[in-house]
């Protein structure tokens, strides 16, 4: 018998909402009935009726009345600006909003969210944890100037035309690899449709993606997507008039999914907001470009002479080392393909086919040093393999401790960053949202629909339950899942060496896997990963996740948490000691030294 459990919670809401109408009535019936015998007229009343009945209820009750009056009143924000963001692969949703006026709140603490507009659910408080980090400081006004200011995506790499390949600073652009264009039955497929069988560059693309995932480059999609809330830019002129008429690459549709032989897998990205013909207007492409380094872009997808080339000319007028795909790309005639594979092509660009390109990419990666290696994997056909990198948990922790030391303080800037009020320091706030229960889906469906930035409620911020963290010099955060982040929280609450902070965390998901370890490498002094999913994550994939820091991720279940926690504390609290503790410990060497010799 399949048990109905999600329903209880709201079985437990229902009886004691209840059980507190028939005590007010019965209170209320008391009240009554002293009136009518006119047992409230005498002095002594209140201390021989109320007070062992009345107050007993009225005092309780008064002071949570009083408590949720100041809630309601001076905690509870209505905040017109809220991003939502879907996050990867299915990940979840972020909301990130401008502090309003008077809400100061702390990493770790919580708050409580209602979503007015949500299709099912929208009356409903939820409590999340809150979580700052440097990169939300810009705030959303930042963020949307980011997203819609031309100029301040006009960043110049340096001049990066002609310098070496190097995989790890390397991103291969596909753009707009839809349906529409690549898959029979879109409504595009068959203006493309002989270009793209005569070079073959559907499957010659789809074996460079593998290519490039093995030897550690980035893969980037740029899918062109437009809905009801977003404004086409050009939509009375030209190719952009064409998709307005014809309803192309709508949000939501088949058309505008990319191809299954192009699916992103884990650690690729995907640019969000394009709407135009060049992949790095309106979107955030740049930012991605500039987060992980990369120098070299190898650009192919549709059409060849409109997207793809407005990209390439803005990557190479940005400095990028630009390298075109003249048998990976299509447009809807042969004349036009030959004409900008062998014009524009070579006047912004260095034109390669698909096979030169994956051996530029092997030939640099064959060429890197064995230590930079770690024995990657060269899978070309994608399979994941076992695991290759993982490490001994005492030779991880041993090498975190070299590293954390290389880097660490003096006593006065310890104290300084313990002296640091964080409330003050950040103008936005952000939640992660992960789709678990039947309201965290909605949201989640609701949001991967359209990205918003809509209106909501906020109640809080509340004390963190953690707070208790602040009494220890060193922690050691245990969590599954999505309590990460919580454990985020506590961690973003102590930020460089005031305090040492390991996390250990168990989670079955790759993508929430690939989206938080760049998270947990900002705030955790080093993260012992259980990684327990059914897919085994490729040594390309592992490596790219445990670059980010202090990070080791062992494909399987630990044979003994308690014997992998009393390892970390054991190795850390012996290891990671405060500035005064390295001075008494230095002092306790010297005399004992200074003994020796005497004797």
């Amino acid at each position: 018998m399949n048990f109905p459990f999600p329903h209880f919670h709201e079985v437990h809401k229902f009886s004691g909402a209840g059980y507190a109408v028939l005590a007010i009535l019965h209170t209320i019936g008391h009240v009554i009935r002293w009136i009518l015998r006119s047992e409230m007229v005498h002095g002594n009343f209140i201390v021989r009726q109320a007070r062992p009945n009345f107050l007993s209820f009225a005092l309780p009750s008064g002071l949570w009345s009083l408590d949720y009056l100041y809630g309601y009143v001076f905690r509870t924000y209505r905040i017109e600006l809220v991003e939502f963001t879907p996050l990867p692969n299915n990940g979840g949703a972020q909301m990130l909003w401008r502090n309003p006026n008077g809400f100061k709140g702390n990493s770790g603490e919580y708050v409580k969210v209602r979503l007015p507009w949500l299709s099912n659910g929208g009356n409903e408080w939820h409590p999340f944890s809150i979580y700052l980090r440097e990169a939300t400081e810009e705030g959303v006004d930042g963020a949307l100037r980011k997203k819609y200011n031309i100029n301040q995506t006009r960043v110049i790499v340096g001049g990066a035309g002609g310098r070496p390949v190097v995989p790890e600073k390397t991103a291969v652009i596909m753009v707009e690899a839809q349906n529409e264009f690549a898959s029979e039955g879109g409504k595009l497929y068959d203006q493309v449709k002989d270009i793209m069988e005569s070079n073959d560059m559907i499957k010659k693309t789809a074996d460079l993606l593998v290519t490039a995932r093995s030897v550690g480059a980035h893969v980037i999609h740029a899918p062109i997507v437009f809905d009801s809330q977003t404004a086409n830019p050009n939509m009375n002129l030209g190719v952009l008039k064409a998709c307005h008429d014809g309803n192309f690459f709508q949000r939501g549709t088949w058309g505008a999914e990319i191809i299954s032989s192009h699916a992103p897998k884990l650690g690729d990205h995907i640019v969000d907001g394009k709407v135009g013909l060049d992949s790095f207007i309106g979107t955030d492409l740049q930012e991605i470009l500039e987060k992980f380094g990369i120098e070299t872009v190898i650009i192919g997808g549709f059409l060849t002479n409109c997207c793809v080339e407005s990209t390439m000319r803005t990557a190479y007028e940005k400095g990028f080392n630009v390298i075109t795909l003249v048998d990976g790309t299509a447009c809807d005639s042969e004349l036009q393909q030959m004409a900008t594979t062998t014009g524009s092509f070579k006047l912004f660009s260095t034109p390669m086919t698909c096979a030169q390109a994956t051996d530029t990419l092997m030939t640099a990666s064959t060429g890197e040093e064995s230590t930079q290696r770690e024995d990657l994997d060269l899978d070309l056909e994608g399979e994941r393999q076992a695991p290759m990198l993982e490490t001994d948990l005492k030779s991880f922790i041993n090498q975190a401790i070299v590293t954390a030391h290389k880097g660490h303080k003096t006593e006065s800037l310890v104290l300084q960053e313990a002296r640091e009020e964080l409330r003050s320091q950040y103008d936005t706030t952000q939640v992660f949202i992960a789709p678990g229960g039947d309201w965290t889906k909605q949201v989640y469906s609701d949001v991967s629909r359209q990205k918003q930035l809509r209106s909501v409620w906020v109640r809080g911020p509340y004390i963190s339950p953690y707070s208790v963290a602040s009494n220890f010099s060193s922690l050691v955060l245990i969590a599954t899942g999505i309590g990460i982040t919580p454990a985020l929280g506590v961690m973003g609450q102590y930020k460089g060496n005031s305090r040492t902070k390991v996390l250990v965390w168990s989670v079955r998901s790759p993508e929430m896997l690939g989206f938080f370890c760049p998270l947990i490498s900002t705030d955790a002094t080093m993260a012992v990963i259980y990684y327990t999913g059914k897919d085994k994550l490729s040594n390309s994939e592992l490596k790219r996740m445990r670059h980010t820091g202090n990070i080791v991720i062992y494909q399987k279940r630990p044979s003994s948490l308690e014997e992998v926690v009393s390892t970390i504390i054991t190795k850390t609290t012996s290891t990671f000691r405060g500035p005064q503790q390295r001075r008494k410990s230095r002092r306790t060497s010297m005399l004992q030294r200074i003994a020796s010799k005497r004797t």
